[in-house]
Order: C-alpha cells, then structure tokens, then sequence
C-alpha cells in the first residue's frame, strides 16, 4: 500500500489543506481524521512541533510542521473561507 505524506510547511500549503477539509465536511459530510501531536515533552510549557493528520477517506497524510509555522499555522486562513482558521 502507497503512503501518501505531504509536508505542510507553509501557510499557503496550509490553506489549501484546510480547504480541502472543509469540502470534505460539505460534499457530502464524510470527513474522519486522526490526530496525533509531536513535540520535545509535551506538556502546558513545553512546544508543539508537528501536527500529524491523516485523513481517511482520502488516504492521505499531512505532517503540519506547527515549529516552522509558529502562530501561522493556527491562524492561516481556508482559501474559500478567511474566516475560518485551524483554531
């Protein structure tokens, strides 16, 4: 079986991932995800560093690199909605 990773490692791929979320949760409503979060010891004063998503119903992974990101990568906008952000 194929992996399909793709690095998120700019707000502009970030957009578009959440853009492509969002659709999944429209056309028709079938968005399943898993999340897993990676970083030094996590814990409330410790970073985040990756944001693992993998989303089912189209195989794929995304490896969201929330160090190289900082803020970016909670508050980059969906490309067909700038109101809505990964916070």
């Amino acid at each position: 079986m194929t992996q399909n990773i793709t690095i998120i490692d700019t707000s502009t791929r970030l957009s578009a991932l959440l853009n492509d979320l969002v659709d999944l949760l429209t056309n028709p409503p079938s968005l399943c995800v898993d999340f897993d979060l990676e970083g030094g010891a996590l814990s409330r004063c410790e970073a985040l560093t990756i944001l693992t998503i993998h989303v089912h119903p189209t195989n794929r992974t995304y490896l969201v690199e929330v160090y190289t990101l900082q803020s970016e990568a909670f508050f980059a906008p969906v490309e067909s909605n700038p109101e809505t952000t990964m916070k």
